[in-house]
């Protein structure tokens, strides 16, 4: 059975030791909260942004849900993990700059995944999208792990969005999203459907971003995971919320209740 959203927020709110009526206070009615929680209703985005922000669920920021290793030595390996998962890209940076990281790597994929993570940690330091760029490209010419080729893909795509190169953006999400339900599962894989949204919403294709996140959904949700929902809805909630297309607040009811088989609860 799908972990839907309410066991996510139930999980959460006992991990954090709140009870019912301080999780919604100021949110929605103790009453509602339950029904969600129970999943008798699914949230709207906007209800569920608020109740992801005061249980620190983090909305704007990726982790990948298992990372790749770059090295036989499970020191380096777990320390990469440090600095990925809090997002401490300065060091992560550093770290991967160093001689010492650099001579522990031995295997091709252990070489596609550094360079992979260099170009992540070079975009989110603020370094020229070109050497972004040659990072995820040194990390394509390895054909080794196949979600993490993937990844690389939309990365470099959503690059290739924010510069405005339509005609390579369209062809690298093509090469991401290219019969991906044929390869073998990974969690990994439900960023991607994700990345090509945000790409859509960068550029201001607000219909093409909502239908890669309704896309993205079924995914998650025809693996039995949760991982990524949250992120989605989040997404969901700003096309939403700077649109005033009707169409896609009518689109997004559809979704809700067609994957999930529950009401949309909107009003709280």
């Amino acid at each position: 059975m799908v972990e839907k959203l309410g066991q996510i927020i139930h999980q959460r709110r006992i991990e954090q030791h709140f009870t019912q009526s301080e999780l919604s206070q100021g949110i929605c009615s103790q009453s509602m909260l339950s029904a969600i929680e129970h999943n008798r209703y699914t949230p709207n985005a906007e209800l569920l942004i608020k109740l992801c922000q005061r249980l620190s669920i983090e909305l704007n920021n990726l982790n990948l849900a298992s990372n790749y290793d770059i090295t036989d030595n499970i020191d380096y390996n777990s320390q990469l993990k440090e600095f990925c998962n809090h997002h401490k890209y300065k060091q992560l940076k550093v770290f991967l700059l160093n001689p010492k990281t650099i001579t522990s790597i031995q295997t091709e994929e252990q070489i596609q995944a550094y360079y992979y993570y260099l170009g992540i940690a070079l975009y989110n330091t603020g370094s020229s999208h070109l050497k972004v760029e040659q990072a995820l490209n040194l990390s394509l010419k390895i054909k080794g792990n196949k979600s993490l080729t993937r990844l690389t893909l939309i990365s470099l795509a959503l690059i290739s969005a924010l510069d405005g190169k339509i005609q390579l953006f369209n062809k690298l999400l093509s090469d991401a999203t290219n019969r991906i339900n044929e390869l073998p599962y990974s969690e990994n894989l439900n960023i991607i459907f994700y990345l090509a949204a945000l790409s859509y919403y960068k550029i201001n294709d607000q219909i093409t971003a909502f239908n890669w996140i309704e896309k993205g959904i079924s995914f998650v949700v025809k693996h039995n995971s949760h991982y990524m929902l949250a992120n989605y809805y989040r997404l969901l909630a700003e096309i939403t919320n700077n649109s005033k297309q009707e169409e896609l607040a009518e689109q997004r009811s559809f979704t809700f209740s067609e994957l999930f088989g529950e009401k949309v609860f909107q009003n709280f």
